[in-house]
């Protein structure tokens, strides 16, 4: 095997990368990605031209990169491919019910004059914003026909599914250990005068990726890769009324380009195929026209306020007949969230709570609490402040320092306790680079 095998995956990992019984990796990717993007939300960017990068890693990545790293150079000295198979089961194994999870955005905007009508302040802006990120679960379960159907690439046949699905049963008692599934389903459906087609079956019948691993319960690396782009005018407004009761809200509307990949990689994939995470000639691509409508009510101290995310108006285009749907799928984001705020002494401290929602996870994986302590001056041009977060799952604590025109923080995210859902818990950390003039 060659050395790149295991490690290109970790690089992968490293670049980008629910329950208790069945490990639902996009599901678990939602859970995450809300929440990162919950924080991301208590730190409103404002009316500025801005720059935006925020990165996010899990902690022990470095760890899983060198592991790989170290369990794909033993394996290309073993001597047979059931010892190559031996130690890459013994890596998976040392992170069976591990996650490792990454994210970086960029957002970038410029405001357009502001105006008021009816009594409404109106600010516009134009942004771009491009999100990266990815989670990768290793979870030992077992290999039956839904696992089968997982190694199945998206712009397989659809003939395959079929043949696959039909005819596992009657395939699986007799699969030895490196047989090619495609091939010995679509023989034993040619043998039942199945295919009308023999020569369909042709390109996929040794390609390792199919390849039977010879155990019914396996190791297996669960990989879920999003990205999104979202190009469009994002309108914030005001009632201009009183000066400290007002109404508020915003008004986004925006393309929104997404793609995702869902692949299930088992340790004869990572023997035998040195493009571990294969994307195919075709992406899943989706843009659709897509909208967020804020609404919430000020007073001086107070703040309280709903709304609704990626609401999707219609579809621009699609890749499903070439790549398949979107395993994210376009289901919107719910949010409600109220803050208060106490000065004192020269400090500021704003007290928050609140919760997301979105198909694929329940209430309570939405719920947050924390508070701001902070300290500036000019405004809130140059000043320091810290924040304090608590979730379902992690404990937060975030410093920040503004600069005129720079803005820099520090986020760390520390388990609340070692497992959530049968998942060892993670810490995670992150940097927000903010430029605006």
């Amino acid at each position: 095997m060659k050395r790149r095998h295991l490690l290109s995956l970790a690089l992968l990992l490293g670049l980008l990368s629910t329950n208790a019984f069945s490990y639902n990796v996009v599901e678990r990717y939602k859970v995450l990605h809300d929440k990162f993007s919950t924080y991301q939300m208590l730190s409103p960017i404002g009316h500025d031209f801005h720059l935006d990068i925020f990165a996010l890693t899990n902690k022990d990545i470095l760890d899983f990169v060198d592991d790989a790293d170290e369990a794909a150079k033993n394996a290309d000295t073993a001597a047979t491919f059931a010892d190559q198979v031996v130690i890459i089961n013994n890596f998976l194994n040392e992170y069976e019910n591990t996650e490792q999870t990454q994210k970086i955005s960029v957002k970038l905007g410029f405001p357009i004059f502001s105006f008021t009508m009816f009594g409404i302040k109106v600010k516009p802006n134009f942004r771009v914003h491009a999100d990266l990120g990815t989670n990768i679960g290793v979870r030992k379960e077992a290999f039956d026909v839904n696992a089968a159907l997982d190694l199945l690439a998206a712009d397989i046949p659809p003939l395959i599914y079929t043949l696959v699905s039909q005819y596992w049963n009657a395939v699986v008692g007799s699969l030895s250990q490196g047989d090619n599934i495609v091939h010995e389903i679509c023989t034993y459906a040619v043998g039942q005068g199945d295919i009308p087609n023999v020569n369909v079956c042709d390109p996929y019948r040794t390609d390792p990726t199919y390849n039977w691993p010879g155990a019914a319960d396996v190791p297996n690396v669960f990989v879920m890769l999003k990205t999104d782009v979202k190009a469009g005018f994002f309108f914030d407004w005001e009632s201009a009324g009183k000066k400290n009761n007002k109404f508020f809200g915003a008004f986004n509307l925006y393309a929104l380009g997404r793609a995702d990949l869902k692949r299930r990689i088992n340790q004869s994939i990572l023997l035998t195929n040195s493009d571990v995470i294969d994307l195919g000639d075709e992406l899943n691509t989706q843009i659709n026209v897509t909208g967020d409508f804020k609404f919430g009510y000020k007073t001086k101290n107070y703040s309280l306020w709903g709304a609704v995310e990626e609401l999707k108006f219609a579809k621009a285009s699609d890749n499903i007949d070439k790549a398949g749907d979107l395993n994210y799928g376009t289901d919107p984001l719910l949010r409600f969230h109220g803050d208060a705020t106490v000065k004192f002494i020269g400090f500021t401290l704003k007290p928050f709570a609140g919760f997301h929602k979105r198909s694929g996870y329940g209430f309570e994986d939405g719920l947050y609490g924390g508070a701001d302590l902070g300290f500036h001056i000019m405004g809130d041009r140059f000043g320091v402040m810290i924040r304090g977060m608590v979730d379902n799952e992690h404990i937060t604590l975030a410093p920040q320092i503004r600069l005129w025109l720079a803005q820099l923080e520090l986020m760390g995210k520390v388990p609340m306790s070692n497992e959530k859902d049968g998942v060892k818990t993670a810490s995670l950390f992150a940097v927000n680079l903010r430029l605006f003039f």
